[in-house]
């Protein structure tokens, strides 16, 4: 049925509000029934974030994956300098190399001359095996020194190596070992000195390699100072314990400002040359 008039014009009237955005009583009832009934519910509130700890992993100081030094049980051919007396304080290693007279040594250029500006150093006895407690009798005094004069004069780490010459011996002194000149720049040696805070030597083994043209690495820690002069053997022997001296501990940072980096100049023909004037003046 249709609507009357009076509907039309409330319905009309209803229109005209709508269009000028003014609310209804119908309208109020529509949002009167939308209300939700009793209490609104309490928001849900997200629980706090709580941030997870830094965890911060302790400085190594050496490079993963670099072997330590162990405590040397065979130190034959091999001892330390002590100055002063024949019981004094070890400050340096060195080895015995093979020799017509069985009494040459080497060791590093710096522990034994000054370098520029200075002098041999005096007084120095070589003490082979060193042991805490050592008998002074075994200590054997050094008769002569000798150093490239290219060290005397500007203190070249390339010739940081020097020879000393000790009272000649009859027989072969033990673990004196040959030295071999131009080796190859990756070789496994081992290398065993005496710590300046520690009376018992220090050894270990690993690859060299190439510093520069005229230097050799080696990545072993526990080298402190001490251990300069300490021999590179390459080629040991699991039974006769020799081998062939390739380097000592020496040369760039005169050895290494870290105690698990080291350096040796490279035994070219300089270092042959300074090997055969020790061998004559021996």
């Amino acid at each position: 049925m249709r609507r009357g008039r009076a509907a039309a014009t409330v319905a009309a009237a209803v229109a005209v509000l709508g269009m000028l955005g003014l609310k209804t009583a119908n309208d109020h009832a529509v949002a009167q029934r939308a209300q939700p009934l009793g209490r609104p519910e309490a928001p849900v509130m997200a629980p706090p974030v709580v941030p997870r700890p830094v965890i911060v992993p302790p400085v190594v100081l050496r490079r993963a994956g670099t072997p330590k030094a162990d405590r040397a049980a065979f130190t034959a051919g091999t001892g330390a300098l002590v100055i002063g007396n024949p019981a004094g304080r070890h400050f340096c290693t060195a080895s015995a190399v093979a020799s017509p007279h069985h009494n040459v040594l080497v060791t590093a250029a710096h522990c034994i001359h000054q370098g520029e500006g200075g002098g041999y150093r005096s007084e120095l006895y070589f003490v082979p095996s060193y042991r805490p407690g050592h008998r002074p009798s075994i200590a054997k005094p050094i008769r002569r020194m000798l150093v490239d004069r290219r060290w005397a004069q500007s203190s070249d780490p390339d010739l940081d190596v020097g020879f000393l010459i000790v009272a000649r011996s009859k027989s072969k002194v033990p673990g004196e070992a040959p030295l071999a000149f131009h080796p190859p720049f990756i070789s496994v040696v081992q290398v065993t000195g005496y710590p300046d805070e520690d009376d018992e030597p220090i050894t270990c083994a690993n690859k060299t390699s190439a510093h520069s043209g005229t230097q050799l690495r080696f990545a072993c820690d526990g080298y402190e100072g001490g251990t300069s002069g300490s021999p590179w053997v390459a080629g040991l022997g699991p039974t006769t314990r020799t081998g062939e001296i390739i380097g000592v501990i020496g040369g760039y940072q005169e050895g290494g400002a870290t105690p698990h980096i080291s350096y040796s100049p490279y035994f070219g023909d300089t270092v042959k040359d300074l090997y055969d004037r020790a061998v004559r003046l021996s």
